[in-house]
């Protein structure tokens, strides 16, 4: 694939970096991995050392170049070895599968290790599931959208309201992570303390304001608030990471006048505690 000039690195899974990327090889690499065919959820790189992760993932070489493709709606060749999913592997070698979008990206920490990896949702262009990107997942509505050199897409559906609800919490709370404090806009998103997926609504009431990272925590049930002193909780798994483990015991940054709806912080605190409860 390097010698034919269809992936430019001759050893590493994503070919570029922070100017874009152009191809990624999908070969069995990284657990987290999923292959569905016409869609893949894929891990950046980075972070691993003897087959095992031992550090958060950055947004730097490959996955800065996925970034970029993401943002600027680029599509990837994706090539499939053949240690990957079997079901959609050649039996030896690596194939060419075709033009994929990235259609979402985002941080996510390992329950295993509580470390934090990117993940990238690529769809292969032509194909119904094709989704419309944004530099903001919060901001996502429903829309035509061309990728470069590729397909059009199909009508997508993306939690419609989702973005008059995150106005809604910037303009109740400004820019601050209700866990840990000030942030840019950029990486500030709405949290819903009862799955939108169960009830379809968006109550600002039901919402708060958190930092990308901390809202991957607390809809990973990683992270709760215990309404009784309006502290942070923390999972088991995370209490000795060094990032996430010292933000247990501390107050909520939301005053006392704007505190969202404790039944709702309260159902997602013991469904958390449950989930806990389970792992021990």
């Amino acid at each position: 694939m390097n010698a034919v000039g269809i992936h430019r690195s001759s050893q590493w899974g994503i070919s570029g970096g922070k100017d874009g990327s152009d191809s990624i090889v999908v070969n069995g690499g990284y657990p987290d991995d999923h292959d569905a065919g016409d869609e893949i959820i894929y891990t950046g790189q980075g972070g691993r050392a003897h087959n095992r992760h031992v550090a958060d993932q950055e947004l730097v070489l490959g996955n800065a170049g996925l970034k970029r493709a993401y943002e600027e709606r680029q599509p990837i060749r994706v090539i499939r070895g053949s240690k990957g999913d079997k079901r959609f592997s050649p039996a030896a070698g690596y194939r060419y599968e075709g033009l994929f979008g990235i259609t979402e990206m985002w941080p996510e920490v390992r329950e295993q290790d509580g470390l934090r990896i990117w993940r990238f949702r690529l769809v292969k262009l032509g194909t119904e599931a094709s989704a419309a990107p944004t530099s903001d997942p919060d901001e996502a509505e429903d829309d035509n959208v061309s990728w470069t050199g590729g397909h059009r897409t199909s009508l997508v559906k993306v939690r419609r309201g989702q973005r008059a609800f995150r106005t809604g919490l910037l303009e109740k709370y400004g820019l601050n992570c209700a866990v840990t404090g000030p942030a840019p806009k950029q990486v500030l998103q709405a949290a819903h303390l009862r799955a939108f997926a169960d009830h379809g609504t968006h109550k600002r009431s039901e919402g708060l304001l958190l930092r990308s990272d901390i809202h991957s925590l607390f809809d990973a049930g990683l992270l709760a608030v215990d309404t009784a002193d309006n502290t942070v909780v923390v999972a088991p798994s995370l209490r000795t990471h060094t990032t996430y483990g010292p933000l247990a015991g501390t107050a909520l940054l939301v005053p006392a006048g704007l505190m969202p709806d404790r039944a709702a912080l309260d159902d997602h605190h013991q469904a958390a505690r449950a989930r806990w409860a389970l792992e021990e």
